[in-house]
């Protein structure tokens, strides 16, 4: 991944007096940039793009890291590029190289909501709970629709036996995937908008814990329903 932050920088430096047509294009070009690159990041899957032979994985997976490294050395200022090799620790079990990765990319970005995502979910493989809502909740904060992030919060409180703030989340999904469905209004991460069907049956789960059975069953009907 190349930076275009520091790209960008650096054509504005060089092209100062430039005409404002020139600069609104070139603006364009680097926010769709931005999100695509943000896109690959978050709907990074490397079962999805090498199939399920094992040994090809663990072959790719290292020579990714040796790409990834690679591109630091050349972009080290680069947040995208260490979000890359931390998906990469991650899918090999190393988390604490992932967590250093995401670190890294936290202090380069630090309102990068994909960054603050993903090594919440990190720490919900090593059990961290706490910490994985703490970054989930920023996720949040600097993406108030980020339905993925309210999905896997409230899983996480679910998990810690924070009922009712599960549910809440979980409620906020569905409120965000019925926007996107229903009124056409975009949220963020729309790949996963089908999570809010899941979320009908986690919060149904919810419901069943505290012993509302009828609200339970009404969201499995609602889930069995939208599939």
């Amino acid at each position: 991944m190349r930076d275009y932050r520091q790209q960008w920088d650096q054509w504005m430096k060089e092209n100062e007096q430039a005409d404002p047509e020139t600069v609104s294009s070139m603006e364009k070009a680097k926010r769709e940039e931005e999100k695509r690159q943000e896109k690959i990041i978050h709907a990074f899957s490397w079962g999805n793009l090498l199939g399920d032979d094992s040994n090809n994985l663990q072959r790719n997976h290292v020579a990714s890291i040796e790409e990834c490294s690679k591109n630091i050395e050349m972009n080290p200022d680069s947040a995208d590029a260490y979000i890359g090799r931390a998906l990469v620790y991650n899918d090999l079990g190393e988390h604490e190289k992932a967590i250093a990765d995401y670190n890294k990319a936290i202090e380069l970005k630090p309102d990068y909501a994909y960054a603050y995502y993903n090594r919440g979910l990190v720490f919900n493989e090593l059990n961290e709970h706490e910490n994985a809502i703490a970054d989930y909740s920023k996720a949040i904060e600097l993406l108030p629709n980020f339905n993925a992030a309210y999905y896997n919060r409230g899983y996480t409180y679910c998990r810690i036996r924070k009922y009712q703030l599960s549910i809440a989340d979980y409620s906020k999904v569905i409120e965000l995937g019925k926007r996107e469905k229903v009124i056409g209004e975009p949220t963020t991460a729309p790949s996963l908008n089908d999570k809010y069907i899941d979320a009908y049956r986690d919060r149904a789960k919810v419901y069943r814990a505290l012993g509302n059975e009828k609200a339970a069953a009404r969201d499995e009907a609602k889930a069995a329903e939208l599939e």
